[in-house]
C-alpha cells in the first residue's frame, strides 16, 4: 500500500487539464506572434542568397572573358524572371565553346530577377521581369577586357533587382554592373546608409 505522502507526489508529476490548456495556449499566442516574423527572415534570406548567386555568375562571366581573352555573354533563361542563368562564349571558337556553364530555372523559385531601366534605387514602376522583346537585354556581355559590352543607352552600368514574389517591396538588392565591369550587391533601402546603400 502506498502512503498518502507516496500518492501526493504521484499526483503532483503529472498536469491537470487547465495546466495544459494554458500551456497550448500560451505556445499557440507565442507561435502566432513569431511566425510572420520567422517567414519574413526566410524571405530576407532567400533573397539575399539569390543576389549572391546572381553577383557570382556574373563574376563568372566576366572572369571568363578575361581568362579566354573573349567576348562572354550570361544569358538570364528564363521569361518570368526566376533565377536560370547560361553563360556562352559570343562568337564561339575551338577554344570558347558555346555553353560554359548552365544553372536552371527552379520552377518553384519565389524569387524574381529584373532589370532596372532607372538606376534610382527605389523606382519599382519602371522594373519589369527580363523578358525578350521588352527594350531590354535578356543578356550582358563582357568584352576580353572584362569591361561591360552592352548596356542600355544612356546608363552608365546595368541594374538587375532581386526580389520576393510575395513581397517584392519588403526587401530587395540590387546587382549592378559598371561599365568598367565592376560588379556590385547593394541594398536600395532608402533609410540605409553606408558601404552596402546603392547610392
Amino acid at each position: 500500500m502506498l502512503s498518502v505522502a507516496a500518492k501526493g507526489q504521484q499526483q503532483a508529476a503529472g498536469l491537470t487539464l487547465i495546466e495544459l490548456i494554458v500551456a497550448l495556449s500560451i505556445s499557440t499566442l507565442l507561435l502566432a506572434t513569431a511566425l510572420p516574423a520567422f517567414t519574413q527572415l526566410t524571405r530576407h534570406h532567400q533573397v539575399q542568397r539569390s543576389a549572391e548567386a546572381l553577383k557570382l555568375a556574373l563574376e563568372r562571366a566576366r572572369s571568363e572573358a578575361i581568362t579566354r581573352n573573349a567576348a562572354i555573354r550570361l544569358t538570364l533563361i528564363d521569361t518570368t524572371g526566376r533565377p536560370g542563368w547560361r553563360i556562352d562564349c559570343v562568337h564561339p571558337t575551338p577554344a570558347c565553346p558555346t555553353s560554359l556553364q548552365v544553372a536552371a530555372a527552379a520552377t518553384s523559385s519565389p524569387i524574381r530577377w529584373r532589370y532596372l531601366t532607372s538606376l534610382a534605387p527605389t523606382t519599382t514602376a519602371v522594373a519589369s521581369n527580363a523578358m525578350s522583346g521588352q527594350l531590354k537585354p535578356t543578356s550582358i556581355s563582357f568584352n576580353a577586357l572584362g569591361q561591360l559590352a552592352d548596356r542600355l543607352p544612356g546608363t552608365p552600368q546595368l541594374q538587375l533587382e532581386v526580389s520576393h514574389l510575395h513581397d517584392p517591396q519588403a526587401y530587395r538588392r540590387m546587382v549592378r554592373v559598371s561599365a568598367a565591369g565592376a560588379i556590385r550587391l547593394c541594398d536600395p533601402s532608402a533609410a540605409l546608409r553606408g558601404p552596402s546603400a546603392c547610392t
